[in-house]
């Protein structure tokens, strides 16, 4: 089985690295992510302008292409380097859950929508934030077995044509975690204020002061589902 690899965060990512290193078990891995962090870049992608690439290794000797581009251009790269089909592409393992309306700004989930309008059966992973009074940098690893079991389990099962699947992990030890639930997407609204200051050579600059989130609270919503573990 041969899986294209991508992300939003960057090649440099922990949750990249992790996520590359369980699947290696059970996969041949090819890794195409962004030269940096492209988080919230959703489904855009390069236009009318060149793709600059190069090809590296992560820790442990996985090689690796990083691109100067969006996690939806690390898609189609990705898919135009390989020199077998690719089975599946898997997006992950993001910082930070994808819940909601998130979904939509995605670069991870963008990618996984990328491999879907390709044809290709495609999966994205993200890792919940963890709770403050609990350690802040939750075990990608951990978190990645996790994400391996999942992914076992719908290798085994159909994907209708152009669908692609959006996984979230919640923050909590894999044998605190209550199950694996089908969801649906929670309505929660985003209420940002902003500040608009004078550019020190002209024009104005807009700051983001806050980003007050009014949560659905529906019981079967991603958002709910994820928080009760």
């Amino acid at each position: 089985m041969n899986i294209l690899l991508a992300n939003d965060d960057g090649i440099d990512s922990p949750g990249l690295l992790a996520l590359a290193r369980a699947f290696a078990q059970a996969a041949e891995v090819m890794v195409v992510a962004p030269d940096g962090e492209k988080s919230g870049y959703g489904h855009a992608f390069s236009h009318r302008r060149p793709l600059p690439f190069r090809r590296l290794e992560l820790p442990g000797g996985l090689p690796a292409v990083a691109v100067d581009g969006t996690p939806v251009d690390c898609v189609k790269l990705g898919l135009f380097l390989s020199k077998t089909p690719i089975d599946w592409v898997v997006a992950g393992l993001n910082k930070g859950a994808n819940v909601g309306v998130d979904v939509f700004y995605s670069g991870t989930v963008g990618a996984a929508c990328e491999g879907a309008l390709q044809g290709v059966r495609s999966v994205a992973f993200s890792l919940d934030d963890p709770d403050p009074n609990d350690d802040p940098t939750p075990d990608m690893s951990v978190a990645s077995a996790l994400c391996l079991r999942v992914f076992q389990q719908l290798n085994e099962r159909p994907l209708p044509t152009n669908v692609c699947l959006n996984v979230n992990i919640p923050a909590t030890p894999a044998n605190a975690v209550c199950g694996v639930f089908t969801t649906t997407q929670a309505q929660q609204r985003y209420r940002p204020t902003f500040e608009c200051r004078p550019a020190k050579n002209g024009g104005d600059v807009l700051f983001k002061t806050t980003n007050d989130v009014q949560p659905d609270s529906t019981e079967d919503a991603d958002f709910m589902r994820l928080k009760q573990g």
